[in-house]
C-alpha cells in the first residue's frame, strides 16, 4: 500500500485509536487522578469495571451491540444513552451507556476513523512556523488551535 493509499488515521490516531480498538488499554497503567475521576464519576473503580466485563473498548462495544460506528457515536453523544463521560488520561475518555450498563472507552472514535478512512476522504494540512520565544508550542496548541473535541 502506498503512502497515498494508506489511511492516515490508522497510523496517526495515537492514544485515541489504541483506546478505542484494543482491550489492552483496559489493563494499562493510567494516572492516579484519572482512576480517581473514573471512580468518583461512576461510583465503581476502574479495576472492578474491567474485572466485571463492564469496561469495554469502542470496538468491543461495536461488536457487543452489533451497531455501526455512526450509531455508536450517536449513542456516545446522546444525553439519555450516555449522559455521563469522564476523561481518565490524555486521549482516553469513558462514557457510561446506562441501558447496557457498560463503560465504553472512546466511543466517538470509530465514527471519526470511518470518515477519515473512507475512499473519498482527504487530509488537508498547513505548514506553519513561528518564533518559539514569542509563542511556545504549548500556547500554539492550547490557545491558537484550541480544544480538539
Amino acid at each position: 500500500m502506498s503512502t497515498r493509499e494508506r489511511p492516515a488515521v490508522s497510523t496517526e490516531g495515537g492514544r485515541e485509536l489504541e483506546a478505542a480498538t484494543s482491550s489492552v488499554l483496559l489493563d494499562a497503567v493510567l494516572p492516579t487522578e484519572g482512576l480517581k475521576a473514573f471512580e468518583d464519576t461512576f461510583g465503581v473503580s476502574w479495576g472492578e469495571a474491567a474485572q466485571g466485563g463492564y469496561l469495554v473498548s469502542a470496538q468491543e462495544a461495536l461488536d457487543m451491540l452489533d451497531i455501526s460506528p455512526l450509531q455508536l457515536a450517536k449513542r456516545w453523544g446522546s444525553s439519555t444513552r450516555c449522559r455521563i463521560k469522564v476523561k481518565v488520561a490524555s486521549g482516553v475518555y469513558v462514557g457510561h451507556f446506562s441501558k447496557e450498563n457498560i463503560y465504553v472507552v472512546n466511543g466517538f472514535y470509530p465514527a471519526i476513523q470511518s470518515k477519515m478512512t473512507a475512499p473519498w476522504a482527504r487530509i488537508q494540512w498547513y505548514a506553519v512556523s513561528w518564533s518559539e520565544e514569542r509563542l511556545s508550542w504549548a500556547d500554539f496548541r492550547g490557545k491558537v488551535i484550541g480544544p480538539t473535541d
